[in-house]
C-alpha cells in the first residue's frame, strides 16, 4: 500500500528536513552572534558612559570650585568685618586646588576652566592693585590732611605773633 512515488516523496521530506535544520541552525547562529555582538557593544557602550560620567563629576567639581571662589571674592570688600589676609589665603588656596585639578584633566575636556581660571587669576591681580591703591591713597589722603593741618595750625601762629 506504498505510493508509487514513495521513495520521492521520502527523499524530498528528507531533503526538506536537511533544509529546514540547516535554516534553524543558521538562525540559531546568526541571533547567537547577534546577541554576542549586542553584549560587546552594550559593555563598550557601558564603559563610554562611565568614562563620561566622570568627567562629568570631574566638571561639576570644577564648575563648583569656580562658583566658591567666586562667591569668596565677592565677600572681600573694603568695609566689610571678615579678615582680609585669611579671606586672600583662602581664595589662593583654592584658586591653587582648582588649577592643580585642572592639569590632572584632559586639555580639551576642561579648556574652558583653564581660561576661566587664568582670566580669575588676572582679576584677583587686578582687584589687589586696586585694593593696595586704595590703601595707598587713603594714606596719602591722611598725610595731605595732616600736612594741611601743620600749614593752618602755622599760620595761626604767625597770626596771633602778629608777624604775618
Amino acid at each position: 500500500m506504498n505510493a508509487e512515488n514513495n521513495k520521492a516523496v521520502v527523499r524530498a521530506i528528507l531533503i526538506f528536513t536537511a533544509y529546514l535544520l540547516c535554516a534553524v541552525g543558521l538562525a540559531v547562529c546568526l541571533f547567537a552572534s547577534f546577541m554576542k555582538t549586542s553584549v560587546v557593544e552594550m559593555r563598550l557602550i557601558f564603559d563610554k558612559s562611565a568614562a563620561y560620567d566622570q568627567l562629568q563629576m570631574k566638571q561639576v567639581i570644577l564648575t563648583e570650585s569656580i562658583d566658591s571662589i567666586y562667591y569668596y571674592s565677592n565677600l572681600v570688600q573694603p568695609n566689610s568685618y571678615i579678615n582680609h589676609s585669611l579671606m586672600l589665603n583662602t581664595l589662593s588656596t583654592r584658586s591653587i586646588l582648582l588649577n592643580k585639578t585642572i592639569e590632572n584633566m584632559n586639555g580639551d575636556d576642561c579648556l574652558i576652566y583653564k581660561r576661566l581660571s587664568s582670566n580669575m587669576d588676572n582679576f584677583f591681580m587686578l582687584k589687589d592693585s586696586i585694593r593696595t591703591s586704595e590703601l595707598q591713597l587713603d594714606i596719602l589722603r591722611e598725610e595731605y590732611r595732616r600736612c594741611m593741618n601743620n600749614v593752618n595750625d602755622m599760620n595761626r601762629r604767625l597770626y596771633n605773633r602778629n608777624i604775618y
